[in-house]
């Protein structure tokens, strides 16, 4: 009969493969949820009698602050900086 000896890298590679198998079943299931960061819903019109100049707006890193650009009749462009959890519009000479 044939010696049936198991080789001696074959539990540690087993071992090894097992752990990694457990670290990426770890790293899927326990990761922070995704959705529980807040989120805001808002309309952004544009002031009166003015009129977006396109679709460019920057929010501030932090998602507190919104800038975009209106144009008045005249064709001149104004920059404004909005707070979307509030109603106050300003505009920013620039």
């Amino acid at each position: 009969m044939r010696d049936r000896r198991v080789p001696a890298w074959l539990p540690w590679a087993l071992t090894a493969a097992l752990t990694a198998l457990l670290v990426v079943i770890g790293a899927v299931y326990v990761r922070p949820d995704r959705t529980s960061s807040p989120s805001l819903r808002t309309n952004i019109l544009a002031p009166e009698n003015l009129a977006f100049s396109s679709f460019d707006f920057a929010l501030s890193p932090d998602g507190s602050q919104l800038a975009f650009v209106t144009l008045t009749r005249a064709g001149a462009s104004q920059l404004w900086a909005s707070r979307p959890s509030s109603s106050n519009t300003s505009w920013r000479a620039g």
